[in-house]
């Protein structure tokens, strides 16, 4: 990466100031939409009422210092994706990926299936990552040689490499995921 990247970088991952703030709430927040498809449920309460959101929310409030609000939505997309909406400055979090995510690692689980919670949540924790990459690539307006696809991937790996200083137990759940 050349270096005026890795400064520009270095500046958004910068501990958090008080302009990350919008009043005295953080700038990035969750938001769970209503879902019809019956199936999506367990993976709606795991996101909503489990916290993933919150956490994936306080994880980007921590790491990375926006300046207007980002939310995080959760809603149903009939596919499994996750991605940032520019024009809306959101980023979309389909339920039908959590559920495609449990159903993959339950399967790779071997006999019984049983995917463990830490290791899904490290998986879409890269998804929300790599999301968020193109968020501050976006709001911080970072020029990128190359892919943005690209660009927003290093950003998410190093989020979650910051993440994994603060949490080693956590951190090897991640990399399973």
């Amino acid at each position: 990466m050349k270096p005026i990247l890795l400064a520009i970088l270095f500046a958004a991952l910068a501990p958090p100031v008080h302009s990350q703030m919008i009043g005295s709430d953080p700038v990035v927040q969750p938001f769970c939409a209503l879902y019809n498809d019956p199936a999506l449920k367990p993976v709606a309460e795991s996101m909503c009422e489990g916290r993933l959101l919150r956490t994936f929310a306080g994880f980007a409030n921590e790491l990375v210092a926006f300046t207007k609000m980002l939310p995080i939505v959760a809603v149903e997309c009939g596919q499994p994706s996750a991605f940032y909406d520019r024009t809306k400055g959101t980023i979309f979090i389909c339920y039908e990926l959590a559920r495609a995510v449990l159903d993959r690692i339950a399967r790779e689980s071997g006999p019984g299936g049983n995917a463990r919670p830490q290791i899904v949540a490290g998986a879409l924790f890269f998804v929300f990552a790599h999301e968020l990459g193109h968020a501050a690539i976006n709001l911080h307006r970072l020029q990128v040689a190359g892919s943005e696809e690209d660009a927003a991937d290093k950003i998410g790996a190093l989020l979650l490499t910051h993440m994994a200083d603060r949490n080693p137990e956590a951190a090897r759940d991640w990399a399973a995921g």
